[in-house]
């Protein structure tokens, strides 16, 4: 079975590695103690800081395990074609006459919210590699027009 490869840009690949030393040096070793110190408070089931501080560091090591698979497959992407869409650009999208600005970004920097959305999104499936002025098509049979990059 083929693991999933990640698109990155440089930036993210010196996010991803500053975020792992982080989880690894400071983040995962200080819940570790706060969590052996809240163990000797006596019994664990009725001990709220000590299942909290549980639940953190799982946290913790599901992250730092996810950035490390994100580390050791992935795909950095340097240059952009200026003809088109690609990771990193903000373009102006048209979708049922309302217009909108969108960012195609990485898995690591995606944010919905704040119209950053992944590459491996539907929608950055849908923009990427096309040109400013074609249509595309969502899976779920939206059409959007590229208008113009910002």
């Amino acid at each position: 079975m083929n693991a999933k490869q990640y698109t990155l840009t440089p930036e993210d690949l010196k996010k991803i590695k500053k975020e792992i030393k982080e989880l690894k040096e400071k983040i995962i070793p200080q819940l570790a103690e706060e969590l052996h110190e809240a163990r000797a408070d006596g019994d664990l089931r009725e001990n709220a800081p000590f299942q909290i501080l549980r639940e953190k560091l799982a946290d913790a090591k599901v992250k730092l395990a996810k950035y490390e698979e994100m580390l050791k497959h992935h795909i950095l992407v340097k240059t952009k074609k200026k003809d088109v869409i690609s990771l990193g650009d903000t373009i102006i999208i048209e979708i049922n006459g309302n217009q909108q600005k969108v960012t195609i970004v990485s898995e690591v920097e995606a944010n919905p919210a704040e119209n950053k959305f992944s590459v491996e999104s539907p929608l950055g499936q849908a923009l990427i590699g096309k040109k400013i002025g074609e249509t595309t098509t969502l899976p779920n049979g939206t059409e959007i027009k590229i208008v113009k990059r910002v």
